[in-house]
């Protein structure tokens, strides 16, 4: 075969491996219109179960990356906007017992030459 999809498909896995693992992520949507055809090719024609079995345990390594990549940035979005409104409240206590809120409602961040 001229242009073998599973070795088309083993090496493209491994660059998008390599994009998740470096943080290229602005290199993963181009891969994706051509892992679709290499896909589609491999259900027409037929292989041994471990070629499959192979090309099964990457795209999982690589989803498991991909989720990882996705709790990081969902983790640093949540920091990002705690920045923004000035953390979690912090409720106090005066001598007579009234609640005082001390961060509640305006953003405490300074931004310093």
């Amino acid at each position: 075969m001229a242009h073998d999809p599973v070795r088309a498909l083993h090496a493209l896995l491994e660059r998008e491996r390599k994009a998740l693992r470096t943080g290229a992520l602005d290199q993963l949507a181009p891969l994706t219109d051509e892992k679709t055809r290499l896909m589609t090719r491999l259900q027409r024609d037929r292989y041994t179960r471990p070629t499959l079995d192979r090309l099964r345990d990457q795209v999982v390594r690589n989803s498991r990356l991909l989720e990882a990549v996705r709790r990081g940035a969902a983790a640093a979005q949540a920091q990002i906007d705690e920045i923004r409104n000035g953390g979690p409240p912090l409720d106090t206590y005066d001598s007579h017992g009234q609640r005082n809120c001390l961060n509640r409602g305006a953003s405490r961040l300074e931004r310093r030459a």
